[in-house]
């Protein structure tokens, strides 16, 4: 006798065998019991979730010489001439080979036709969707309209290929994927049947490579009873198919909690010794992060079996894992691995890859908003710390330009001077700061200056303090709670106020500078949203509020020059922009570089 294949031999043959599609099982089987059958319907779901099986039980239950059952009986000619394919009945049709006008218009032809042995002549369309649109069009009346001893069943994956005009006249049906703990229970279910042993853990890996095809998964025992001689472990599995063990993926999470970067390449090295596929590691390592990321986000464990994985263990070790790793640091990984996924298809060296991702990973190098903004408010926090080489910085001279407020005839009011951080690289003989590796401290002009700017900010804060509003001196006390709260509220808001200097307070509004090359910063933190959550912040944090403006600040530099040349300087200063200003400004804020200067 000829060997038949196991999801041949094991396809459902009643409505009560179908696995994991009970809403389409219960709603067929009261319709044949209430002889409400309709003239046509239409079964979608991916594949091997039970389209054409369900299809073929509902021929044999309205043709079953015993009378219409939902469990036909499986021992009248009608129904084994359907079981075998041999029904003149039962017209099957796959419409990916038989797409064309032609073959409907010959189906067409042939409906009239009353039915040779059963009630119903049923006729099964697999892949319906293939059909063209001359074709759909030819069999549209039909459908519509056909005898009264005719049932279509329309069949596809691809349901939304499927015209509408088609669709509406038909009775619609989704097929679900199959749960992975229905499957790997149905597997051993067939394992035992056909007295092969099999581990329950391999029967869940099973389960998961045939993403919810019950039809695969039951090829796949096929295959395996060969290969290990009716006797399957999880290792057969992971053997056969090419798979990277869970323990392998575990341990590779836990490499990366641990922060041993030295343990990366020996792991990897271990990878490549014993023969395992780097890509396939990085798409098992890529499903165990998505794992990882429902088990932060689902807490209830019946769903968390459903979505994950039945195993009560597995989840225990997912969650502690999902613990020490947080679930912004889950995101991370999971789009790093995305990225590694596709550039590693095409890498000479995935060796070199897997091992620079999985460094970064460990370090938490990822190129994230969120990672962005913390580096900066960390470079911050270290420039601003007392003996740093920044705060050192001596105050310059600044230009202010000229901005909406009172007349000219109105008093001037004093201008709190703010220290500005030194900018990392600029030749330039203006926009930048003397520090004190760049002028002598201990000369009679530094100290003069240094006197005059204390003396200044010293009368501007008495004047405020003397009225009982804030001060400039408590803002900048308290600018870094304020950028911590700009943080928690809106992160892009924090990452432009970091840009910002607290420069004055004028008439109950603070002056915010920044240089030029962070203006786009402080034309975004005037825009109404952010404006309106910094003046709350500004309120929560001060006590008091507080509007504010912002300016782009213009630094000159202070050279310590002899007192006969002073005159000089303020003469080149009244110049106003020469050719050369205009040249230096167009370098500072595009970051470029004179090729050739012609006259």
């Amino acid at each position: 006798m000829a060997y038949v294949s196991l999801y041949r031999k094991w396809r459902p043959q009643s409505f009560s065998q179908i696995v994991g599609q009970d809403h389409v099982s219960r709603t067929l089987s009261n319709a044949i019991e209430a002889d409400h059958v309709g003239h046509a319907y239409l079964f979608a779901g991916p594949r091997g979730t039970g389209k054409t099986s369900t299809a073929k039980i509902l021929a044999k239950s309205v043709n079953c010489l015993k009378g219409s059952t939902p469990e036909p009986c499986g021992t009248c000619e009608s129904c084994k001439t359907i079981m075998n394919g041999t029904s003149l009945d039962v017209i099957e049709m796959d419409a990916a080979s038989n797409r064309g006008i032609d073959e409907i218009r010959e189906l067409r032809d042939k409906v009239a036709f009353a039915a040779t042995i059963g009630r119903k002549k049923v006729y099964i369309v697999d892949e319906v969707h293939m059909l063209t649109e001359h074709a759909f069009n030819a069999l549209l009346k039909t459908l519509e309209e056909p005898p009264s001893h005719v049932i279509f069943i329309l069949a596809t994956t691809d349901a939304h290929k499927v015209p509408v005009t088609i669709s509406s006249r038909c009775q619609h049906f989704v097929f679900r994927p199959i749960s992975m703990q229905d499957m790997a229970e149905h597997v051993i279910k067939v394992a035992k049947a056909e007295k092969v042993s099999i581990a329950k853990e391999a029967a869940l890996v099973i389960a998961r490579q045939a993403e919810g095809s019950l039809r695969d998964a039951i090829g796949i025992l096929d295959q395996l009873a060969t290969y290990t001689d009716k006797s399957i472990t999880n290792e057969n599995v992971v053997d056969f198919l090419g798979l990277v063990d869970a323990g392998v993926i575990e341990t590779s999470i836990d490499l990366l909690i641990s922060g041993q970067t030295e343990g990366v390449f020996e792991y990897v090295e271990s990878l490549v010794q014993a023969g395992l596929d780097l890509r396939q590691f990085v798409s098992s390592i890529l499903s165990y992060s998505r794992d990882l990321f429902i088990v932060s986000q689902v807490k209830t464990e019946q769903r968390l079996h459903l979505l994950v994985s039945p195993d009560k263990e597995v989840i225990k070790r997912l969650q502690k894992q999902a613990g020490q790793l947080g679930e912004d640091r889950i995101r991370s990984f999971t789009a790093e691995l995305s990225t590694l996924f596709e550039a590693i298809k095409s890498s000479a060296q995935p060796r070199l890859a897997v091992e620079l991702t999985l460094i970064r990973m460990m370090r938490g190098e990822e190129l994230t908003i969120e990672a962005m903004a913390a580096r900066i408010e960390s470079l911050e926090t270290q420039t601003n710390k007392p003996g740093s080489a920044s705060s050192a910085t001596i105050p310059a001279a600044r230009i202010e330009p000229p901005r909406s407020g009172p007349s000219e005839s109105a008093p001037t009011k004093a201008v709190d001077e703010a220290p500005r951080r030194t900018p990392a690289k600029d030749n330039t003989a203006r926009d930048v700061e003397v520090t004190s590796s760049e002028a002598d401290l201990s000369s009679p002009e530094t100290k003069a200056g240094l006197k005059k700017v204390e003396e200044a900010s010293s009368e501007a804060v008495g004047k405020k303090e003397g009225n009982g509003e804030v001060t400039l001196d408590t803002v900048k006390n308290m600018w870094p709670e304020i950028l911590s709260e700009a943080k928690k509220k809106k992160l892009s808001l924090n990452a432009f106020l970091i840009e910002g200097d607290p420069l004055a307070i004028t008439d109950g509004s603070l002056t915010i500078s920044f240089g030029s090359r962070a203006a786009f910063a402080g034309k975004e933190l005037e825009k109404r949203k952010n404006a309106e959550i910094l003046k709350a912040i500004f309120s929560e944090v001060l006590g008091t509020k507080l509007d504010f403006s912002t300016i782009v600040d213009k630094i000159v530099k202070e050279p310590v020059v002899a007192k006969n040349e002073a005159p000089k300087r303020e003469e080149k200063q009244e110049e106003g922009l020469g050719k050369e200003s205009a040249l230096d400004m167009i370098k500072e804020s595009f970051g470029a570089e004179v090729v050739d200067k012609k006259t």
